[in-house]
């Protein structure tokens, strides 16, 4: 039963000394607040403002929802709902926050600063992941430049492969593919943070009519281009180009052969009139 008229500076569970206040259940030490003010759960010596520590073999459980931690829940249940771990300094807040997206889903975000688009990882219920938006389609999706030192390889052991085949009529279809520059759409698609900058590519509808395994295409229609995937087919197209450079070499070896023999034959036809001319000369002058 609570009392009233308490006053907080004389009215507390605590101590007046610079001692450390525990609260034990069983005769166990469950929490502490060491004289500094630091608060530990499972810890007698907490080391910052709320330090927890427990010893768990979890190695078994296949849920993460039944180990041990820290739980923060809202208990409301309109979709949209927030729930967050802040950080905060004077003027702005940082940390980790989940919406809720039904009454099994939550979607988890980083946010950084109190306005504007502060909402800058998002990870989905579904697993996907978007930096710069909000409403990812891919597994990653990214909103902006990306920069990277390391490399980035796609999967491409044969033993991963079946029904190997070469990619054909690649240089018709390179030849029939046109190379553009473009600008991008700034003010109807504010949402993708387009660079206002000119811009060189293709036309993923282009692209798809010959080659449709590099554009994707997301859940609202728009397409992708693919283009680190185009690079076996402009190789395919050099070789293509190389076998007519080649065979056109062939022709033309075979043509220089033909005129070699008929400019062989057009020496030995000149030595003979020379020396029919010379017999005829010799007999006129005779008479």
């Amino acid at each position: 039963k609570g009392n009233t008229g308490t006053t907080p500076t004389t009215n507390f569970i605590g101590t007046i000394d610079s001692v450390d206040w525990v609260i034990r259940t069983d005769s166990t030490e469950q929490m502490r607040v060491t004289a500094n003010g630091n608060v530990g759960l499972g810890t007698n010596s907490p080391n910052r403002r709320f330090h927890v520590t427990f010893d768990d073999d979890n190695s078994a459980e296949t849920d993460p929802r039944n180990v041990n931690g820290i739980r923060i829940t809202n208990n409301n249940s309109t979709t949209g709902t927030y729930t967050a771990l802040s950080f905060s300094t004077p003027g702005s807040a940082s940390g980790l926050g989940a919406r809720r997206v039904d009454a099994n889903r939550v979607d988890l975000f980083i946010f950084s600063e109190t306005s504007g688009d502060f909402e800058k990882v998002t990870f989905k219920a579904n697993g996907n992941i978007g930096i710069g938006t909000t409403t990812p389609t891919e597994k990653l999706h990214v909103v902006g430049n990306i920069c990277y030192t390391g490399t980035s390889a796609t999967c491409s052991d044969r033993r991963y492969k079946k029904d190997i085949r070469p990619i054909k009529n690649s240089l018709a279809a390179i030849n029939a593919i046109e190379g553009i520059y473009y600008k991008w759409k700034t003010n109807k698609f504010t949402d993708k943070a387009f660079s206002k900058n000119r811009q060189i590519g293709f036309i993923a509808q282009e692209v798809e009519k010959y080659f449709p395994e590099v554009v994707l295409t997301d859940d609202a229609g728009y397409k992708s281009v693919d283009y680190g995937r185009l690079t076996p087919v402009l190789f395919r197209a050099i070789k293509e180009q190389q076998e007519i450079i080649e065979q056109q070499a062939g022709q033309m070896k075979q043509q220089y052969k033909k005129m070699e023999e008929l400019k062989s034959t057009n020496v030995s036809l000149l030595n003979r009139v020379d020396k029919i001319e010379a017999i005829l000369n010799q007999s006129t002058k005779n008479e």
